[in-house]
């Protein structure tokens, strides 16, 4: 029996993750993994591309975080207001992850994406911490103050 290296184009179950390099029998590779499109040999121009994407996708991730560090700046500096009815303190409805999104992007000028803020829906009056999910490894704390129109 005749190994091969391949680099896993996906995750393969039971065999390794994307971009992984591994030795499988050669009738395994030429039969399943390479017709389904699953991995490409391993050789000099394949370790090339596979090193050229590792780098972009550094580069990419590393730009994602200083822009998602930025914003993390201008949530933080400011509180945001929303107006809504109440009655005793008590809203008439609730405020929901999309009034908070859109309130942030209106009065701070970053757009946020409902589904990345991370809060429950909140009911009364007053003065509330909602985290925002701006990248993996960044979470903005914006102040958020829930006043009586």
């Amino acid at each position: 029996m005749s190994y091969v290296s391949v680099i896993l184009r996906q995750n393969v179950k039971s065999l390794g993750k994307k971009d992984e390099i591994v030795k499988v029998k050669e009738g395994y590779a030429s039969n399943f993994l390479f017709p389904n499109k699953l991995a490409v040999p391993y050789n000099s121009s394949t370790s090339g591309e596979l090193s050229k994407e590792k780098a972009d996708k550094e580069e990419k991730y590393l730009r994602e975080l200083s822009e998602a560090k930025e914003k993390k700046a201008v949530l933080e500096s400011k509180k945001v207001e929303i107006r809504a009815k109440s009655k005793d303190g008590k809203l008439f409805g609730a405020i929901v992850h999309k009034d908070i999104s859109e309130a942030i992007s209106s009065q701070l000028g970053v757009s946020v994406d409902k589904k990345k803020v991370i809060a429950d829906n909140i009911k009364m009056l007053g003065l509330y911490n909602v985290e925002v999910k701006l990248h993996k490894d960044v979470i903005a704390t914006v102040e958020l103050e829930v006043i009586s129109l």
